[in-house]
C-alpha cells in the first residue's frame, strides 16, 4: 500500500484524499472527495452508486 496523500479544508477536515493498494500485479487507486470537489483523478472514476457493473482498468506506469 502506498502512502495517503490528502488535501485538507482551511478548517482542517479532508478535501480529498488518494492513494495506491498493489496484491501483485493487480492495484487499485482508491479516491475519497468531499462531496462538490472536482478533481483531475475523479472524472471517469466509479462510485459504489453506480452499481457494480462497471469495471474500467487503466495501466498506471509507476515508478518507484
Amino acid at each position: 500500500m502506498s502512502d495517503i496523500e490528502i488535501e485538507q479544508f482551511p478548517d482542517g477536515s479532508c478535501a480529498f484524499a488518494t492513494w495506491f493498494y498493489e496484491v501483485d500485479r493487480l492495484g487499485v487507486n482508491v479516491l475519497f472527495a468531499a462531496e462538490g470537489e472536482k478533481r483531475e483523478g475523479l472524472v471517469g472514476a466509479w462510485h459504489p452508486r453506480f452499481g457494480a457493473k462497471r469495471l474500467v482498468i487503466h495501466d498506471f506506469d509507476r515508478k518507484s
